[in-house]
């Protein structure tokens, strides 16, 4: 269940009880860390979700012990499913004496604005990724993805995210997949690194520069397309064969529209099915977990042809921090085709949130959104990028970028 699925359409007959679990729903949006998944496009939600809320709940109900102690309990990441249950009982004991026209208008209102949605698993005929036909082509796709695994979650999140991805590939499908670990030395252990073909350091101890990972991994493949895969997110079923199929004949192909940021109880169930014998990626899907989804994402996860990444020369590698190198890549692909989203709920492990904002609520990247890049940059998925700037760093060969490029001069 999500919360559009109780916000009724206006004009409708509205059970007190719908309107009851709706407004619960955007009260947990509001209060719930974990709904947090994007900073910039939550903050800007809030009014939307308040104004909902406020239709129902008078202030002395908003400023109780039961709503305190069930923020309590999300703050603690407790049960999602009986959160809402709780909250969704204070909101019943208000609803009689409430505008129900108003907070029917105000929850269509979330429900067709609201990028934010509570996630309850359990909706029929909620869409997933087909299962591929038996005589479907084989893959041949390049998968890369960049990782920095300082935090225990992260490290869970993207063995569980390659253990996924392999158990949903055929005896026949090639799949190159290239894990590219950008930190000032490696610490993906050997059980990670065992379920890529291909492993390459990034040296950077800086802020993560998503773009430069992944140019740098596509710089080692030959595949006709390529998927950007993030490491905390989970390809279902046969997702990627779908958004292969989808690239051939469009410039970006996306193997969700919406996508769901699991809590950590379903992160965990997600993670036990990924190792768990005879199971397959499809037996923890998108009916079986709670969190919150987010609507329209894009990144995460895309499909692209080689030809037409080579094309827009890849990611803009000016792109340091969290956010916009997805959508600065997809702006220029969309000017070469059409972007496909399948109909589909892709699913995002849980991990600690990055900072997303400084003090002023700004992006990191806000201010090259938009911007041409330089005519002059360096070349795409360069190794050096940012040993050059400390050029007695050393590499995962034993040299040092100075003394690299020094034996290169000396070349004919």
């Amino acid at each position: 269940m999500t919360a559009s699925d109780v916000h009724p359409a206006p004009g409708a007959t509205v059970p007190e009880g719908r309107v009851a679990e709706g407004v619960a729903a955007a009260w947990m949006v509001l209060n719930d860390p974990a709904a947090q998944v994007n900073a910039t496009t939550w903050k800007r939600q809030v009014p939307l979700y308040l104004a909902a809320v406020d239709a129902v709940l008078p202030a002395d109900a908003l400023g109780g012990a039961e709503l305190a102690a069930v923020a309590a309990d999300l703050a603690a990441d407790g049960d999602r499913r009986a959160a809402h249950a709780r909250v969704t009982d204070v909101v019943r004991r208000h609803v009689a004496r409430a505008d129900l026209a108003s907070a029917e208008e105000r929850l269509a209102a979330v429900a067709e604005r609201g990028l934010t949605q509570l996630w309850l698993g359990g909706v029929p005929g909620a869409p997933q990724a087909p299962v591929r036909p038996a005589d479907a082509t084989p893959l041949d796709v390049a998968v890369v993805v960049p990782v920095r695994v300082r935090e225990p979650a992260r490290l869970r999140n993207v063995e569980v995210a390659l253990r996924v991805l392999r158990r949903t590939l055929r005896p026949d499908d090639h799949v190159h997949v290239v894990l590219v670990e950008q930190d000032d030395e490696q610490r993906l252990p050997a059980t990670v690194r065992e379920l890529a073909d291909d492993v390459v350091l990034a040296w950077n101890p800086g802020p993560f520069n998503k773009g430069w990972s992944v140019n740098l991994g596509v710089e080692r493949t030959d595949e006709p397309t390529v998927c950007v895969l993030d490491g905390d997110y989970v390809l279902v079923r046969d997702a990627l064969h779908r958004a292969v199929q989808d690239a051939a004949d469009a410039a970006v192909a996306f193997p969700h529209t919406d996508a769901i940021w699991l809590d950590p109880a379903s992160t965990d169930r997600v993670a036990a099915s990924s190792v768990a014998p005879g199971l397959v990626a499809a037996d923890v899907g998108p009916q079986q977990v709670t969190g919150y989804v987010l609507r329209d994402t894009l990144g995460l996860c895309l499909v692209v042809r080689r030809d037409l990444f080579d094309a827009v020369d890849g990611f803009d590698e000016r792109y340091e921090g969290w956010g916009d190198e997805d959508n600065d890549l997809i702006r220029r692909l969309a000017e070469l085709g059409p972007v496909v989203r399948a109909d589909a709920t892709g699913m995002h492990l849980d991990h600690p949130r990055p900072v997303m904002t400084d003090a002023e609520g700004v992006r990191p990247n806000k201010a090259l959104v938009g911007t041409a890049r330089p005519v002059d940059r360096p070349r795409r998925g360069d190794p050096d990028r940012y040993r050059r700037a400390r050029p007695h760093a050393p590499s995962p060969d034993g040299t040092s970028a100075a003394a690299r490029h020094e034996t290169e001069a000396r070349q004919p």
